[in-house]
């Protein structure tokens, strides 16, 4: 999750490259038990053994990115490959795993070729190492445990640092997060304001219709009946601003899909929340107003007069 990989030009045996292949592919150096500690599956073959040693015939996993692109549905256990770099060799091809991410969450799984790292091309000798341990427990209640068996092979090995894999998936996403915190204090000021607007705007609509709700009180209508009746109307706002709304954030959800993750930019859970979330808040704000208009009094709503106009001098 460092976003950082070693690439290589290579060569299948038996594939003759398009003119605009890319003839490269991300590689790692790993040691036995690799896979089952990541839990990446092996699909087919076999995983590296004792025996890959630096005296052995060379041998590499491929991941099934590259097998599904290189070699269809034909195995490709036994093919083999080879390095742009001179002196490199053929080196046979004895596994294939599942594809894993490696740079970042978002990416799709690359080309990926793993290799014994006692059998590292030349000059491709790593300058450092990292030991991936699966625990049981908590990871951080190892680390003196792990200081004190590395101590024991060499106390001059230098350790940088430890870390748990689920911390560097969160560090990788560091960015990502920091969008989605300032999405969500603008989505929250947004939500603010609408609340506000729609509580400004039903209060004033409630005050202007005071003398109607009085008629309406004064022919018969009771209280909940005046409640929905307002109630009603600012849902009928919020329902505008939905037909409204929904094309628009489809429109502008392009502009953030590439900051998106777990979730399409069309993500109709993401949308029926939004509205459900939308249309509660509207009606807490609208029901203040609401709940005043019932209690207007029908003699104090307004005057009625009824019959033939009286001449009075």
């Amino acid at each position: 999750m460092s976003r950082g990989q070693w690439r290589t030009g290579f060569f299948v045996q038996g594939h003759v490259p398009g003119s605009n292949e890319n003839t490269t592919v991300a590689w790692n150096l790993i040691g036995p038990n690799f896979f089952r500690t990541l839990e990446i599956p092996l699909l087919q073959g076999r995983d590296f053994a004792p025996q890959d040693d630096a005296t052995a015939p060379k041998v590499a996993i491929i991941n099934e990115a590259v097998a599904r692109f290189y070699f269809g549905n034909d195995s490709a256990i036994g093919k083999r490959l080879s390095f742009v770099s001179p002196g490199g060799g053929e080196i046979e091809i004895v596994g294939v795993v599942g594809d894993a991410k490696h740079g970042g969450l978002r990416e799709a799984a690359p080309h990926m070729l793993y290799l014994p790292y006692v059998q590292a091309p030349a000059g491709s000798a790593p300058f450092g190492m990292t030991l991936e341990i699966r625990t049981t427990g908590s990871p951080e209640s190892l680390v003196g445990a792990v200081r004190q068996a590395i101590r024991g092979v060499d106390r001059n090995v230098p350790i940088l640092a430890f870390t748990t894999l689920a911390e560097e998936v969160n560090n990788s996403l560091a960015q990502e997060r920091v969008v989605a915190e300032l999405s969500s204090l603008f989505g929250l000021l947004a939500l603010i304001l609408t609340s506000v607007g729609l509580y400004g705007v039903m209060t004033y609509t409630v005050a202007r219709r005071t003398s109607e709700i009085g008629i309406r009180m004064a022919l018969g209508a009771r209280g909940p009946q005046v409640l929905w009746m307002v109630l009603g109307e600012s849902l009928e706002l919020v329902a505008i601003g939905v037909v409204l709304g929904i094309p628009l954030a489809f429109a502008f959800a392009r502009l953030i899909s590439s900051q998106l993750y777990g979730i399409t930019k069309g993500d109709p859970l993401t949308i029926f929340a939004a509205m459900a979330l939308e249309a509660s808040i509207a009606a807490i704000a609208s029901y203040i107003p609401a709940r005043r208009a019932t209690k207007v009094h029908p003699d104090g709503g307004a005057e009625i007069r009824v019959g033939r106009p009286v001449n009075e001098r």
